[in-house]
């Protein structure tokens, strides 16, 4: 098995032995995001609150956050508010990342000692 058929597989059996009511879901995002070369990793605690929800191990589409309407077929607040910070965590680690770059760029074109 590998990892996300194992993790699905632990979270159907806890469901059952645990008798909860709401359904589950693992991932808000595609299988192949469960990586361990994914450097990030972002977790909620159902966030579709106290209402019953098919079980789904991922969401094959996309991020849920951004794909999919939680409120009469649009995003609710809870969503506009993770996409903002998915924004904003974007820009930082560009600017990270192009620091970073700069920094190979210009050491690579320095004279070594």
């Amino acid at each position: 098995m590998d990892l996300f058929t194992d993790a699905v597989a632990q979270i159907e059996d806890a469901y059952v032995a645990l008798n909860h009511q709401l359904g589950w879901r693992f991932l808000y995002s595609p299988s192949h995001t469960l990586s361990s070369t994914v450097p990030i990793f972002f977790a909620g605690i159902h966030p579709g609150g106290h209402f019953y929800e098919t079980p789904k191990a991922s969401v094959e589409e996309g991020n849920a956050y951004r794909v999919e309407g939680w409120e009469d077929g649009h995003h609710n607040q809870l969503q506009q508010q993770v996409c903002l910070l998915y924004e904003k965590v974007a820009k930082k680690l560009e600017k990270v990342n192009t620091a970073k770059n700069s920094s190979i760029s210009s050491s690579s074109t320095q004279p070594r000692a």
